[in-house]
């Protein structure tokens, strides 16, 4: 909460200024068990934002993202993605009320895989039902891959990375080009741990497996193309109010895109964070505001700032 105290201060600095602000919403691996409790606990605000997600959540998953806010952490099972999503997305919900209090609102968003449905919300166009509806369909059909592949990342460019595939004959794709120097891939386990290998012994460049059990964005997720599509398949989003800056495109979208289709295309394909930064780089944005439980974008946001 002290870290968002000052957030919230220096944006309103920049906001005085006529600067732009981007907010950055991360995805997967931002979350830690017990994240949001403090604000809930002390913040009206963030708890009134998180009794509003729930009252959409509760009747599609039978389960409350307020009430699971406030168990022992021992208990929190951020493993299972069906559950790391929703809590995700409640704390990042809960965010964007307080600062929308404070009078800090951003000039375009982009979120880095499920941080795109955030973003989706914040700029308007999704509400928060069609939000909330979109997180669900998306956490319980990619649960469904469990165990069909992991994730790792690798501080690498893609020309690196797609040179060793191809030279060592593997399978392996990049799930995310998170800046001009950091990569993250997907696939199978023991093809992971070979490439790793390569990458700190030949490149000396860290490589880490990452606590997940699913391989996403890659084609472990195909199987769940069908169900994820028909789910949202009436789902109809607006123009929006704010510039959304598309991390399946790798630049700016109309929020009417944001379809079925285009959210089958966020769990599969490539998350171009890089691009997507590099293509508002030169607009005037001034501050890069990431709306997380845990800052792990603020490394590939300078990188790529420095290329």
């Amino acid at each position: 909460q002290g870290a968002l105290r000052t957030c919230v201060a220096g944006g309103r600095s920049h906001a005085r200024g006529g600067d732009k602000i981007a907010f950055i919403f991360s995805g997967n691996g931002a979350q830690w068990p017990g994240m949001g409790r403090q604000m809930l606990a002390e913040c009206p605000t963030f708890r009134k934002a998180v009794a509003e997600v729930d009252a959409c959540f509760r009747p599609l998953a039978g389960w409350s993202v307020l009430e699971a806010m406030e168990w022992p952490v021992a208990v929190w099972n951020l493993t299972a993605t069906e559950f790391a999503q929703p809590m995700l997305f409640t704390v990042q919900a809960g965010i964007i009320a307080v600062l929308r209090e404070q009078g800090i609102a951003p000039d375009m968003v982009l979120g880095h895989s499920v941080g795109e449905v955030s973003a989706g919300y914040a700029c308007g166009a999704l509400s928060l039902r069609q939000a909330v509806r979109v997180l669900h369909a998306r956490s319980i059909a990619q649960a469904r891959t469990r165990g069909a592949g992991r994730m790792a990342a690798a501080n690498i460019s893609l020309e690196q990375a797609t040179t060793l595939i191809a030279e060592m004959g593997l399978t392996l794709e990049v799930a995310g080009v998170n800046s001009p120097g950091s990569i993250t891939l997907a696939g199978k386990v023991d093809q992971l741990k070979a490439i790793g290998k390569r990458v700190v012994g030949e490149l000396h460049s860290p490589f880490k497996m990452l606590d997940l059990d699913y391989a996403f964005h890659s084609k472990s997720m195909n199987s769940v193309r069908g169900q994820l599509i028909e789910s949202l398949e009436d789902l109809a989003p607006q123009h929006g109010n704010v510039r959304f800056i598309s991390t399946g495109t790798g630049r700016e979208i109309d929020g009417r895109k944001l379809t079925a289709k285009y959210w089958w295309r966020n769990v599969r394909q490539t998350v171009q964070l890089s691009p997507a930064l590099e293509s508002i780089m030169n607009e005037g944005v001034s501050v890069f505001l990431e709306i997380s439980p845990n800052p792990i974008m603020q490394s590939y946001v300078r990188q790529t700032l420095q290329h």
